[in-house]
């Protein structure tokens, strides 16, 4: 989500850093902006649980991640988040591992 704020500058940077891959690779305007922002995400949580490094990233906090994103509320329209919404949470995270390797 693009209203979180990230204090861990290793995660601003690696979050540009994605979205510029993104655009690199030719994917549409609206991935490159909307992919990151579901990285984001990701981030904060890995913040908030005192993950201070992305080295530290692991498939079991990706799934509790996911776990925690399918029971939040959607923001704009209340209620659960679709699973269109879902789908693109996914997507983000399969881009993002095939980023990092």
């Amino acid at each position: 989500m693009k209203k979180l704020i990230l204090k861990n500058e290793s995660y601003q940077y690696v979050e540009k850093s994605f979205r510029e891959w993104l655009d690199i690779l030719g994917y549409a305007p609206s991935t490159v902006y909307k992919l990151p922002n579901h990285i984001r995400e990701l981030f904060y949580y890995l913040e908030q649980n005192n993950i201070d490094h992305i080295t530290q990233l692991d498939n079991q906090i990706i799934k509790e991640h996911y776990e925690q994103i399918k029971l939040r509320g959607n923001q704009k329209q209340g209620g659960a988040l679709s699973n269109g919404s879902l789908n693109k949470h996914l997507q983000a995270l399969y881009k993002f591992t095939d980023y990092l390797r």
